[in-house]
């Protein structure tokens, strides 16, 4: 797949990326900092070529270049959750980055994704399909996050080189990379040190206690996890009906 700048808004198979205030010409007027943040429009044939695929971003959010790289590392930790589960055939039902009050909620197939105000941990709702190696996969899924932060900070110490991170420099450049690296480390200590964390629902498992945690849960509980889906209305799961 190749980008490349377009000549016309209107031209086919063009994406446009927009920051608008308040009502901007489609169905979906913003509100405000605070509110949601962007959305986007389906391609064709869901919607027209003159808006399929454009991106809006909201321009009264304090939008920034190079500032809050947590949200980022935790948006990274937690599509390591789903991806993994997603390869094991596990169902994802609902993904919550940072933790406060939610900012903005959208859906990536059957996936609920709300971001949070607070850039700090996060979770994953999964369950299995089946009772394969249910225990394995689950402390696979549990490790997966802090698994793929730790592949970026591999790769960025592979193209930096640990000497060099390690040293003390005016370099903006390098500086983004040490912060990078530390925030690494820090969020892989939070998520692997065993605690859990509250919820609406309840206490959850934070990384390193559902990794432990896998191992010495029956697989009874497993079985009874397959019958269960998320519940698009508040934070709980409800039993699946046997025709969905």
């Amino acid at each position: 797949m190749t980008f490349q700048p377009g000549a016309s808004v209107a031209a086919a198979r063009t994406v446009v990326v927009k920051f608008a205030s308040g009502a901007h010409g489609d169905a979906y007027p913003f509100d405000g900092p605070g509110g949601v943040l962007a959305h986007t429009f389906y391609p064709v044939p869901v919607n027209p070529e003159t808006i399929a695929g454009d991106m809006h971003l909201d321009a009264d959010e304090a939008w920034h270049v190079g500032s809050d790289i947590a949200i980022y590392s935790v948006a990274l930790h937690e599509a390591g959750h789903a991806v993994v589960a997603g390869l094991l055939g596990w169902y994802v039902g609902h993904v919550v980055i940072g933790w406060g009050r939610p900012v903005a909620r959208f859906r990536w197939g059957k996936t609920r994704i709300e971001i949070r105000a607070l850039p700090v941990e996060g979770f994953v709702r999964t369950v299995p399909t089946n009772l394969s190696c249910p225990r394995l996969k689950s402390a696979l899924i549990y490790f997966a996050g802090p698994g793929v932060e730790l592949l970026l900070l591999g790769i960025l110490l592979a193209a930096v080189g640990p000497s060099t991170l390690l040293t003390l420099s005016p370099s903006y450049p390098l500086l983004a990379a040490q912060s990078l690296a530390l925030a690494i480390l820090v969020s892989t200590f939070i998520n692997l040190v065993p605690h859990s964390v509250v919820s609406a629902s309840g206490p959850i498992a934070n990384d390193g206690l559902g990794i432990l945690s896998s191992f010495f849960v029956p697989e009874e509980h497993f079985a009874d996890m397959i019958r269960s889906r998320d519940n698009d209305n508040d934070d709980r799961w409800e039993e699946k009906n046997p025709a969905d």
